[in-house]
Parts: C-alpha cells; sequence; structure tokens
C-alpha cells in the first residue's frame, strides 16, 4: 500500500511540471498573473570606420509586471522604464554622458531630453513561445513627449534611438526570441535551429541561430548561442557576422534571468575595399 501512494505522488509531480532526475526535460513558459521582474539590460557597441572610433552605450532598468494570463498561455504584460543610462563617445572625446541616477543638467539638451524618459510604461502581449502579439502605449507615449518637449535639435533623433531600443523585442531580444525554447524535451548536450532578427544602431540583421543545452537543474537552465548575422537588405559591401553567448532561464517559468551576447561584425565596400567594423555587448541581469 505504501509503495502505490509512492508511485502515485511520483506520478502527479511529473504531471505539474517539469522532470527532474531524468535525461531529458521540456523547457516551456508558464507565466502567471502577478509575476514581476527586474532587470538591468546594458548595450554597449563601439563602431570602427576609416580608424575612427565611436563607442555607445545604453543602460536600461526596466520592471516588467505580468497583469493576465488568458487559456492558451498568452500572457499579457506592463513594461515601466525606471532608470536610464546613455553614452557616446567619438574620436574627438565624449559626446553625450546621461544619468538618470544624477542631477538634472538643464543647461544640457540632451538631459532634458532623456529625463522625461524614466517613468514611461506601456503594455506587451505575448504568447508563450515568445512571439509579440501585440504593443499598446509605447508609440502613443513617445508622441506626447515629443509634444510636450522643447523642440531642440537633438530631440527627433533621440526618442527615436531611444523608442527603437525601448520595444519589447528589440529590449530583451533573444531572451524572448522564439526558436529559444525547444519545440521537444531535450537534455544537456542537445541543439536546436531558429533565426531572429536584431537591430544595431539602425541596421536591421538577421540571426540564424544554433542553441545548445549546456546545464540544466532545478533551478535554472543554461542555454548557448551561436549564431550567424546577416543584413536584412544587402547593400554594396561584402559582410561576415557572428553571435556567441549564453543565456540562462528559469526552469519552472522558462523566463530569462540572465544573459550575455557578444556581437561582431564586419562590412566591406566592394568598390574601394573600405571596411567597417562593430563590437557589440548585450546583457541583461536582475536586481
Amino acid at each position: 500500500m505504501l509503495k502505490m501512494a509512492w508511485v502515485a505522488a511520483l506520478l502527479l509531480g511529473m504531471l505539474a511540471g517539469p522532470v527532474w532526475g531524468m535525461d531529458r526535460a521540456e523547457l516551456a513558459r508558464r507565466l502567471q498573473p502577478g509575476m514581476n521582474y527586474h532587470y538591468r539590460i546594458g548595450a554597449e557597441y563601439r563602431l570602427t570606420d576609416s580608424g575612427n572610433e565611436l563607442s555607445v552605450r545604453f543602460g536600461f532598468g526596466i520592471g516588467m509586471e505580468v497583469l493576465e494570463v488568458d487559456g492558451a498561455g498568452n500572457a499579457l504584460a506592463r513594461i515601466g522604464l525606471h532608470s536610464l543610462t546613455v553614452r557616446m563617445a567619438g574620436p574627438a572625446g565624449p559626446m553625450l554622458d546621461f544619468d538618470s541616477a544624477q542631477p538634472l543638467q538643464p543647461a544640457n539638451p540632451a538631459h532634458r531630453i532623456l529625463a522625461a524618459l524614466p517613468g514611461l510604461s506601456y503594455t506587451v502581449r505575448f504568447a508563450p513561445s515568445g512571439q509579440v502579439l501585440e504593443v499598446k502605449g509605447l508609440d502613443e507615449s513617445i508622441r506626447q513627449l515629443n509634444q510636450k518637449l522643447p523642440n531642440l535639435p537633438e530631440k527627433k533623433m533621440l526618442l527615436q534611438n531611444i523608442q527603437a531600443r525601448l520595444a519589447f523585442t528589440t529590449l530583451l531580444g533573444m531572451a524572448v526570441n522564439p526558436d529559444l525554447l525547444p519545440a521537444e524535451p531535450v537534455g544537456v548536450g542537445d541543439s536546436w535551429q531558429g533565426s531572429s532578427v536584431l537591430e544595431y544602431l539602425g541596421m536591421t540583421l538577421t540571426a540564424d541561430d544554433r542553441f545548445q543545452l549546456a546545464e540544466l537543474n532545478e533551478a535554472n537552465a543554461l542555454i548557448r548561442v551561436d549564431s550567424t548575422l546577416r543584413p536584412v537588405q544587402a547593400g554594396g559591401e561584402q559582410f561576415t557576422g557572428r553571435q556567441q553567448g549564453e543565456i540562462r532561464i528559469d526552469t519552472a517559468t522558462g523566463w530569462p534571468v540572465s544573459l550575455r551576447l557578444e556581437q561582431e561584425f564586419a562590412a566591406t565596400a566592394t568598390q574601394d575595399g573600405k571596411q567597417v567594423v562593430m563590437k557589440g555587448l548585450t546583457t541583461l541581469e536582475p536586481f
């Protein structure tokens, strides 16, 4: 009798979620209303063109609250921007240095624009795979800021750039790639293929992704990423690009815990042989 009760309990545990102590496990998103996530997201780029180097750094403090989840597992979440840093430097030195945690510099037009962004929020509805189904409120919020802020030369460029970075698919990038989680149960060492679209400094790239499960336990799973990058629209240059790194996800919810991805690509003009090289680093960590 005791043995039968033990077997029944084991079977119920298997039905409730991922199975541990076995060779393979199913990785899927299992969000619930009321879940809250807080991330620091960083993006660093170094662009070299004919010996001149431009460096750009973005830092975002982001909060995400799951508002509702329907019967199909589609989740509605509110995204809020809590903090922001933007740093740019060129061959002549620093071009912009903004940190929302520091006192505002009213005399600096760019600071006045960027200081208005923390507190902005919008909603996103996405499928269990991570596919974005709907974004509401971001365009309207940026439009209102554009009307409210002084008509400064830097305003249009800065607002467009920040809006692109705040877009949900760009913000979490690979972490919500619909192909990140495998369609079938996997074990350590297993790999699968995917594809994604990335934005880097105004360039749209397609990534042909290879994922591999490197670690798996009851707390989290580590997925290694190796991607080949290519432009969506080919121009008059030869292009090579690669992205490598790793993403750690919560095995209970399938949601990202941390991310570190390094990018490098080069475009060489076919006419004069001039080359532009970009190196990037994207990170995500909880706080």
